[in-house]
This record gives C-alpha cells, sequence and structure tokens, in this order.
C-alpha cells in the first residue's frame, strides 16, 4: 500500500479531489449562508398558486397577530408592509458543507498521515524482536517502507517503556508444522506501572498510545527455557511449561486464566511457587531438586506413577553398533550413527517403545511400528554450562512426537536422556484405550535385529553382530512389560553410568496436601517472538473527520428546511398564505402547514371598513 499512497501522482489526485470538494462547499456554503437575509415577498394570487401547499383565508387578519403566529412556529420572520416572509430549518441547508467539510478533514489527515511516515512523526509498521526472557527497550523501522527491511534499511528506536517476552505458545494445525495461532504473554512497566498481557494475532495490545501486535515468530535453539510438568491432581489434567527464571507464565487451565507459575532457575536447586496472580495469593510453594549424582530409578519410577503420557529415554549411544555378546553398545563417543532408545509410558504402565536412529536412512529400516506415536530424532546437542570432558549425561536430543490418530503434530522437544518428559496434548480416546502390550514382531526382528541391514541404510562402518543374540535383545528392550529397571539392566556398564539420570524430587513448604505436583524435565529451546506496532497520530483526526461528516449526514436528513409566505390583499380581503419545502431527508408532516392557517383564521377581526358582525360568507379556501 506504501507504492500507492505515498506516490506524487496519487497525492496529485488526492488534491484535484480536494479542490472540487472546496468549489462544492465554497457554492452550497454560500446559498445556505445567504439565505438568512433572504427578504423574497409575495404579492400576486398566481404566485401562490404555484406554491406545493397554499390556502385563501377570506378576512385579513391583524399585523400583529400574524407577525406573532410566524415567530411562535419559524425561526426567521421578515415582514415588508402586508406581505410577510419566514423560514424554518436553515439548517439543513448547511448539511452538505457539512459534509463536505468533513471529507476535507479525512483527507487532510490521511495527508497527515503520509508526512508522519515519512517524517518520523509516527511509528508505523515498526517491530519488536524480543526472545523469550529478554526484554528491550528498543524497536525497529524502515527507513524507506517502499523497500524491504532489511540491514541497512532498519534503524533502531527507543521505546518508552521496556518490554519483556514471559512465554510464548503456539497451535499447529493438525500434522502440519504451520502454527495455526500463537500468542506471547509479555509484561509492559515504564517505570511505575506494570502490566502482563497476552497479545495474539486477533488480540493486540495498546499501551502508552501504542498499539503491539503479534507478527511472527521463529526457534532459536539459543534461547534456552527450563521444562516443567505440572499435573493437577483435582482433575488430572497434566501442563508442560517452559519458562526463564523467575518469569510467570501461565498455566492454561480451563476457566482459570489468572494461575501461573514462576521458578527461581532453570538448572541445580529450583524453588517455585503458583499462584494467582491477579489475587496476589500463592496457591503453592515448593522445591524441585535437580541432582544428577542421587538419581535412582525409584525415582523415575515414582514419577511415572503420575503422569498420564510420559516419554523416557533411558539410552543414548554416539555411536551405535551390535557388540559380539547380541547386546546394543556404542563403539565410541563419537557422534558418527547416533540412536537413542525411546520408552512410552501411559498412565504410569509401560506402552511400548522406540528405537530412532539420526540418520534417515536407518530410521526408514526401523520403521515407526509404534500403534499411537510416530517418533524421529532429529538432533543433539551438548548441555550449557557442562565440562568439555563431560558425559553423555550432558546431551540433550530433539525428538519430534506425532499422534497417528487424529493425526497431530505433538511438538518437537529437547529432551534429556534420564528423564521422564510428559507429552502434551495427547488426544483423552490414546489416554483411555489399552496400553500397548508388545511391538510386533516384524519391526524388531526383520528390520531391527540385523546389523547387515543397519550397514546398508547407514553409510558409515558398522560392527557385525549375530542374528540371534540381537534378535533376543531388541525382544527383550521392546517388551512392552518393560520397565525401567530391566531397561537398565540390559544395558552394559559404561552406557548405563554414561546416561546414569537425573534427580526429581519436589517437596513442600507446608503439611498440606499439595494440588499440584511439579516435576522438572531438564532444558528446550525457546523462541523469539516478533511483535509489530504501531502509534497513528492521524487516527484520533480521521475520527473526527468521521464525526464531522456523520453530523453533516444526520442535519441534512432529519432536519427539513420550510419556506412560508403570506400577504394580506387589502382591496380584495382576503389573506393568501404558501409554503415550500425542501425535502431531503424523513417525509414532511403536511399538518403543520393545516396548523398554520387554523392559527391565522383564528385571529380574524372586523376591519375598520367592515361591519361588526363577519359575513356569513368569510371562508378558508384552499388552492
Amino acid at each position: 500500500m506504501a507504492k500507492v499512497f505515498h506516490t506524487p501522482w496519487f497525492l496529485f489526485l488526492l488534491g484535484l479531489l480536494a479542490l472540487n470538494l472546496i468549489l462544492c462547499s465554497w457554492e452550497k456554503s454560500v446559498i445556505a449562508l445567504t439565505l438568512y437575509w433572504r427578504r423574497h415577498f409575495l404579492r400576486s394570487p398566481s404566485l401562490f398558486e404555484k406554491l406545493p401547499y397554499a390556502a385563501e383565508i377570506t378576512g385579513t387578519p391583524p399585523t400583529a397577530d400574524i407577525t406573532e403566529t410566524l415567530q411562535r412556529k419559524f425561526t426567521v420572520v421578515r415582514q415588508d408592509g402586508n406581505a410577510w416572509y419566514a423560514q424554518k430549518g436553515l439548517l439543513s441547508r448547511c448539511g452538505a458543507t457539512i459534509i463536505h467539510i468533513g471529507l476535507l478533514w479525512v483527507m487532510a489527515a490521511g495527508l497527515f498521515r503520509i508526512y508522519a511516515d515519512d517524517f518520523g512523526w509516527g511509528v508505523y509498521d515498526a517491530t519488536i524482536i524480543l526472545p523469550e526472557g529478554k526484554t528491550t527497550d528498543v524497536y525497529y523501522s524502515r527507513i524507506d517502507r517502499l523497500k524491504k527491511p532489511v540491514e541497512g534499511n532498519l534503524r533502531a528506536r527507543p521505546l518508552p517503556f521496556n518490554i519483556r517476552a514471559l512465554d510464548f505458545r503456539a497451535e499447529y494445525y493438525p500434522n502440519s508444522s504451520v502454527a495455526k495461532s500463537f500468542s506471547s504473554l509479555v509484561e509492559v512497566s515504564d517505570g511505575r506501572n506494570s502490566e502482563i498481557a497476552e497479545i495474539s494475532m486477533a488480540h493486540p495490545l495498546v499501551y502508552g498510545g501504542f498499539k503491539i501486535t503479534q507478527n511472527s515468530f521463529s526457534e532459536n535453539p539459543q534461547v534456552v527455557r527450563g521444562k516443567f510438568s505440572i499435573t493437577d491432581r483435582e482433575t488430572g489434567q497434566t501442563y508442560v511449561l517452559d519458562v526463564s527464571p523467575n518469569d510467570p507464565v501461565r498455566i492454561p487451565m480451563a476457566g482459570e486464566d489468572n494461575t501461573f507459575f514462576q521458578a527461581s532457575a532453570i538448572e541445580g536447586e529450583i524453588a517455585y511457587k503458583i499462584f494467582d496472580l491477579r489475587g496476589n495469593h500463592v496457591l503453592q510453594e515448593g522445591r524441585v531438586e535437580q541432582n544428577p549424582a542421587s538419581m535412582t530409578l525409584e525415582d523415575i519410577e515414582r514419577t511415572l506413577s503420575h503422569s498420564r503420557y510420559a516419554l523416557v529415554i533411558p539410552a543414548l549411544f554416539p555411536n551405535f553398533r551390535i557388540g559380539s555378546d547380541g547386546l546394543p553398545t556404542t563403539e565410541n563417543e563419537h557422534f558418527e550413527n547416533p540412536a537413542i532408545l525411546a520408552m512410552f509410558y501411559k498412565n504410569g504402565k509401560p506402552n511400548g517403545s522406540l528405537w530412532l536412529f539420526l540418520h534417515e536412512a536407518a530410521q526408514s529400516v526401523m520403521g515407526q511400528p509404534h500403534p499411537e506415536i510416530e517418533a524421529y530424532f532429529r538432533a543433539y546437542r551438548k548441555r550449557g554450562g557442562t565440562a568439555s570432558s563431560s558425559t553423555l549425561f550432558d546431551y540433550e536430543v530433539l525428538v519430534e512426537l506425532r499422534q497417528r490418530f487424529p493425526p497431530k503434530l505433538l511438538g518437537k522437544f529437547w529432551i534429556q536422556p534420564g528423564t521422564v518428559f510428559e507429552i502434551p496434548d495427547v488426544d483423552p480416546k490414546i489416554l483411555s484405550a489399552p496400553n500397548v502390550s508388545s511391538m510386533p514382531r516384524a519391526a524388531h526382528s526383520s528390520s531391527l535385529v540385523t546389523t547387515t541391514s543397519l550397514a546398508q541404510a547407514d553409510p558409515l562402518k558398522s560392527a557385525s553382530a549375530e542374528t540371534t543374540g540381537s534378535e533376543s535383545t531388541f525382544r527383550s528392550l521392546s517388551d512392552g512389560t518393560t520397565t525401567p529397571s530391566k531397561i537398565f539392566s540390559h544395558l552394559n556398564d559404561e552406557t548405563t553410568r554414561s546416561i546414569s539420570g537425573q534427580a526429581v524430587e519436589a517437596s513442600a513448604t507446608t503439611s498440606q496436601p499439595m494440588r499440584f505436583e511439579v516435576s522438572y524435565q531438564g532444558t528446550t529451546s525457546g523462541h523469539v517472538t516478533y511483535l509489530g506496532m504501531i502509534k497513528d497520530p492521524a487516527i484520533p483526526w480521521i475520527y473526527v473527520g468521521c464525526l464531522i461528516i456523520l453530523v453533516g449526514t444526520m442535519v441534512a436528513f432529519f432536519i427539513t428546511y420550510r419556506e412560508v409566505w403570506i400577504w394580506r390583499d387589502e382591496s380584495s380581503g382576503k389573506t393568501y398564505v404558501g409554503m415550500a419545502i425542501r425535502r431531503r431527508g424523513l417525509p414532511y408532516r403536511p399538518g403543520e402547514f393545516a396548523d398554520l392557517v387554523q392559527r391565522l383564521s383564528a385571529t380574524l377581526q372586523p376591519s375598520l371598513e367592515s361591519s361588526d358582525v363577519p359575513s356569513s360568507e368569510s371562508r378558508n379556501k384552499c388552492l
């Protein structure tokens, strides 16, 4: 649109239109304003006969009575001897002028907006770049709005307030990576007041005269967030949130839009609280302790007992091979053929498992035999703050999860091996379905058992292994009744030590039973949200112009302009009354003219030349 409204030819056409309106308004205004001083008298019966409304009264009402009657009903009354002229509703003749003034006002406001954009008097098409957990006090606008917002065409300007991204959420279309809706939870502060609000595509935030909208977003691995699972024991609903330290994040509970979760950190010993932000009331406080050295298998099983649909990665193999004993192992710690074992748990019970490979060719051999969930190993990374000689426990893996029926993308999640990850948004029908007792044999005996198949799928080198031993091992690891204890017992000592796990313990500050169970699920990637911002100084002026147009339309539509002429013919002893109406809006009520004639007739008195008794032939005659 900037390529139209900012061009010289558009401004030239706008100027021609304004000139045309000014000339039309001048003509109409001169006519309307001169009507007030108009002195137009009629003194001929033939002229009265041409009027839309006319009447003939036999008799001559007194001069004072005629003047008084007209002044009672009309705003402008003129007299010239025995002739009268009156007006009413003169404002309606100014309706067109008022409308034209409103149009010119709106055009002037639009022109001001164009130049305000060019000279920086307002804020247009500006962008706020805001990573989750970060605060900014600047925005970026284009120097030349006719060019793309690229480096060199952007300038940073200060915001009159600070804005911080507390959280970002996106809802995707089923079986798609396209977002159907997304929103940002932000905190705005100007030093005196602060406000927490959610900005979505349909609900912008207006603060300090600025309109802030949700434009777009992108995932950024450099933005690290802590992931927590919160289970409401009253409803059985589980919510998975990612937070930054000390940032309140709304818990999406049905019917409760003001319950927030806040954590003091995203690693180490973490204190948390759940509170009602509007009522400033703390609902629950506690601690979530992260202690890799003290984690036990009982901790995992205790956490699983409260979950709805969970994923545990008990093994990460940087360079997956089948050992001579038929067991899976890693040749070394070089990530040449990464693989993970993903075990699913539903309602605290085993629910099948999958082997996931980073190389797509290897994964295609493995297939996706799980009847409820498809899982893909997309990437791996080293956790921040770990030592250079750290173990496999210090890594995280990116897993993409998809629900089979109904088809839906559940999301991509960074998961740390040895932790319990609660999968969000699983369909209730899947949660109520029976657990997967065992995996199809074909998926394990024919696809997974042979190292030869893996070697063909993976261009990297692969060690040989005995088919029989591999088959029994994989069948055992994929058994639906497998517990974490059984899985860990099948792994060799080196691998078990590498992914020994992460302790997740919750402790309450009070002895009262806690409504919410909080568990820590490691770290995850955050998002960068892009907010749009606009402050248009021309908007109030445009509203004023629209109001002027509305007033002019109502004036022209609801007010009727009327003109009345009265001539008292002394020679014939008759009084002539006539009325003309300018119909522009509502239909005129003709009873007003009849009422005027009746009032004048009621003032009739004998003239000095006539007898004291009115003639029996005196009558009103409507022409």
